[in-house]
């Protein structure tokens, strides 16, 4: 079954319910020496080929893909990771940008003996890490799954139809700065859905040296460098099997407090998807599907979906 055919059957599951191991999450799996006297945190499970590789969203870490990931380690072998200063990673090099990143992630996988080929799969803005890993290094690369992924024209096209979208960035940036000042005022509240264990190593990863920083320099990345980086950077994929998930319920149900009307609010949908019909054309083969009910975090939402969407592309690159 091509992919085109098979990731019409992604849409219409109910929501997961998936146990996870949160005493995984409380301390580093697998800390990596990448060089320059820092190690990176790398979470393996399962076994098979190809590797899947998990790149987070701004902000996120191992623990973002705790749905995700013990399912996929049922059929093949699947590893997440920290990014520098996310999670239990040590602090990289300022800046942060995608660049930056995707040599910290080759290397990270070269050096715990990870032989590609890999299916790389990034949510928001992991998704400019696995394309760029992609564009520079495709023939490692046997599929990609993009989960909501950013997009480099996103603030020209989604700006005009936001209208306190641009704002609401500046305000983001602002607040990852001022907790790398002051970190103590940034320490998330406690999850009821997480034991007291996984809460207390949240906690104290919010308040470790550096953390703040680098999330504030890759959110500031995305604004100005990776534009540029991937636009030079970008090519076709050729027949590499290629997913976009798009989620879209954040528009309506954030459109308040973007300052946006109900009918600009359905046109940055549309535009949101319009850009990732975009960037499913990078493949011959690629599609871009719809997750109902899904917001952003489809990984979270509906992680049904973006597992049956790995199995997709990993079935269609076991056939080449």
């Amino acid at each position: 079954m091509g992919v085109a055919a098979a990731v019409i059957a992604l849409v219409g599951f109910a929501p997961a319910q998936v146990a996870f191991d949160q005493s995984a999450y409380t301390h580093a799996q697998r800390l990596i020496d990448v060089g320059g006297g820092r190690r990176m945190n790398l979470y393996c499970s399962g076994s098979g080929s190809p590797t899947v590789v998990l790149d987070a969203g701004g902000g996120g870490s191992t623990l973002s893909w705790r749905y995700v990931q013990p399912l996929v380690a049922t059929f093949t072998r699947v590893c997440s990771y920290d990014r520098a200063g996310a999670g239990f990673s040590d602090p990289g090099p300022l800046p942060r940008t995608t660049h930056a990143i995707v040599a910290d992630l080759r290397r990270l996988l070269q050096r715990a003996g990870m032989r590609p080929p890999y299916v790389m799969v990034g949510h928001s803005m992991g998704g400019y890490d696995v394309r760029l890993f992609a564009d520079l290094f495709t023939s490692e690369v046997a599929g990609m799954v993009l989960v909501d992924p950013s997009d480099e024209n996103q603030d020209h096209r989604l700006n005009p139809l936001l209208p306190k979208l641009a704002s609401f960035n500046a305000m983001q940036l602002a607040m990852l700065r001022r907790c790398a000042r002051t970190p103590r005022w940034c320490v998330p509240p406690s999850n009821p859905s997480f034991g007291p264990q996984l809460n207390a190593a949240i906690r104290a990863r919010a308040l470790a040296p550096g953390a703040w920083a680098d999330a504030a320099s890759e959110l500031a990345s995305t604004y100005h460098a990776d534009t540029n980086e991937l636009a030079r950077a970008s090519r076709s994929y050729g027949k590499m099997p290629l997913i976009v998930l798009t989620g879209g319920a954040q528009f309506m149900k954030y459109r308040k407090m973007l300052g946006a009307s109900y009918e600009q609010a359905i046109a940055a949908r549309h535009a949101w998807s319009d850009m990732h019909d975009e960037l499913a054309r990078l493949s011959d083969r690629g599609v871009n599907e719809h997750v109902s009910g899904a917001g952003h975090d489809i990984e979270v939402d509906r992680p049904d979906v973006v597992v049956r969407a790995i199995k997709c592309v990993i079935e269609e690159a076991r056939q080449e």
